[in-house]
């Protein structure tokens, strides 16, 4: 991991300890990852594929202390929808959800940090392109995530679990 340094205009190499609960020479598992900045805790929240590619982890980075630590996986019992490729990693800072949205207009599930929980923040199937090629940024006037969705423009509030068309789709 590099930092950049905005009054020296540089660039270094961050120490990165290992999370002491996972072996020696554990570390993020390989694979697809999406990052998130979790402004309350001042926690980097990265979810991952687990090493079997089946349903997503996550990991949090503290700058302070240096050092990764793996927070858990997807519970099963939450009906995983796949794998990290081609998802979006939005931290939501009213309401704490680092929630992992998708195209294809899947489910969106969340996790918070505080809290070391995971859950899904709508279930419902909606619109057919949702988040197209991972663009999706927090509105933190409107309190929502924001994504471009087939030519139009489409938000997601965490607190509420509502898409809403902010444009409609184009033909």
């Amino acid at each position: 991991m590099w930092a950049y340094d905005v009054d020296l205009d540089r660039w270094t190499v961050e120490r990165q300890r290992p999370d002491e609960t996972q072996p020696a020479g554990a570390g993020l598992p390989s694979g697809f990852a999406t990052l998130a900045y979790d402004s309350s805790l001042n926690l980097f929240v990265v979810i991952t594929d687990r090493p079997t590619g089946r349903y997503p982890e996550a990991w949090t980075f503290d700058p302070d202390m240096e050092g990764w630590r793996r927070q858990g996986a997807l519970p099963a019992g939450l009906r995983p929808t796949g794998t990290v490729d081609g998802r979006t990693a939005v931290f939501d800072a009213s309401t704490g959800w680092t929630a992992l949205v998708s195209r294809g207009g899947v489910r969106v599930e969340g996790y918070h940090a505080g809290r070391r929980e995971w859950a899904v923040l709508n279930d419902i199937v909606w619109g057919p392109t949702m988040c197209d090629d991972d663009a999706a940024a927090y509105d933190s006037l409107n309190k929502r995530v924001v994504c471009r969705e087939n030519g139009g423009v489409a938000t997601f509030a965490t607190a509420d679990g509502e898409w809403e068309f902010l444009l409609e789709p184009t033909e």
